[in-house]
């Protein structure tokens, strides 16, 4: 009897036993488990992986700025740029463009303006001469959003130069541009791969636009066309004061020299009332302003007619002057 007393004593000794090494198990596995948790949560933030930075594909090239028009683009550091900006010798119009040559002596015309800026021409050239002119698909470009396809001009067999043509509407621009080459290429074996036409592509890439500056030379400016306005205002008082002296400091010299007080006051009946209606607009083919006015003319105190004045005015040394002047009385 005693002994089975002490069986039952050992097992109640061993079930204590297990009992707390499963509580001291429990314990301490939790325990763990907790303090991961609580690791993780208090782990600082991992710094964000920076995006891979793009390669600079104009490492060393130089930039160029056109503030007037509003663009710019980069250009090989050994190439030199020559800025146009003026009345052309050959046109006598405004052009503004730049020149890019090469090393080598190619020579690469840019001509670009917004469509919105007509108040200067890009280019001077007036032909291409004699030759055949093909696509290279192969080597088009962009410019701006657009497709930019040069065209090798081949005569006998050589190419002379590239000319650029731009497709699409996404640059809303107006854009010359050709490759004047200093030695004719063979068009068999390089006309297709000539190098320079790589590099060109890589300039073309790079234009962007930027917002212009202002500029006094857009003959458009509302400034100018009210310059104009107002120097055929006080022309026409003179006229209306019969007054050639009033008169003569708004005149050209080949003007005021066809005239003297007698033929520039005219009859004195009718005579000059007032003028209405004036409006003046630029005429960029002849760099011209024309002034139009309805005239309105006097006899005896009464209105007897009205007859369109137009008055021409040109710039010169920044000043308006009337060189001409047509219209008289209806």
């Amino acid at each position: 009897m005693i002994s089975k007393r002490k069986g039952l004593a050992l097992i109640w000794i061993l079930l204590i036993i297990l009992g707390a090494v499963i509580l001291i198990a429990a314990g301490f596995f939790g325990y763990r488990y907790y303090k991961a948790k609580q690791d993780e949560k208090n782990k600082p933030a991992a710094a964000p992986t920076s995006a891979p930075q793009k390669a600079d594909l104009y490492v060393g090239w130089q930039t160029y700025t056109n503030k007037e028009i509003g663009y710019t683009l980069k250009y090989p550091a050994d190439w030199t740029l020559k800025e146009t900006d003026g009345t052309s010798e050959i046109t006598q119009q405004l052009v503004k463009y730049i020149s890019i040559a090469s090393p080598g002596k190619d020579s690469l015309h840019f001509g670009l303006q917004r469509s919105t800026q007509q108040y200067f021409n890009i280019t001077d050239r007036t032909g291409i001469g004699a030759g055949e002119d093909i696509p290279i698909t192969e080597k088009a470009g962009t410019l701006l959003g657009d497709t930019v396809t040069p065209k090798a001009h081949v005569w006998e067999g050589k190419v002379v130069e590239y000319f650029y043509s731009l497709s699409g509407s996404k640059c809303k621009c107006e854009f010359v541009s050709w490759l004047g080459l200093a030695t004719e290429i063979d068009w068999t074996t390089q006309g297709k791969t000539y190098p320079a036409l790589d590099t060109v592509n890589k300039i073309f890439a790079s234009v962007t636009w930027i917002t212009p500056t202002a500029s006094t030379d857009d003959p458009n400016s509302a400034a100018n066309l009210n310059k104009a306005q107002d120097v055929a205002s006080k022309y026409l008082n003179a006229r209306k004061n019969r007054s050639y002296s009033e008169a003569r400091p708004y005149m050209t010299e080949s003007l005021a020299n066809s005239m003297n007080q007698e033929s520039f006051a005219g009859v004195s009946s009718p005579s000059f009332g007032s003028y209405t209606d004036m409006n003046a607009q630029y005429i960029s083919d002849a760099d011209i302003y024309q002034v139009f006015t309805n005239v309105h003319w006097m006899l005896q105190g009464v209105e007897s007619g009205v007859a369109v004045w137009k008055l021409n005015i040109v710039r010169q040394s920044g000043s308006f002057l009337v060189n001409e002047v047509s219209g008289g009385y209806e």
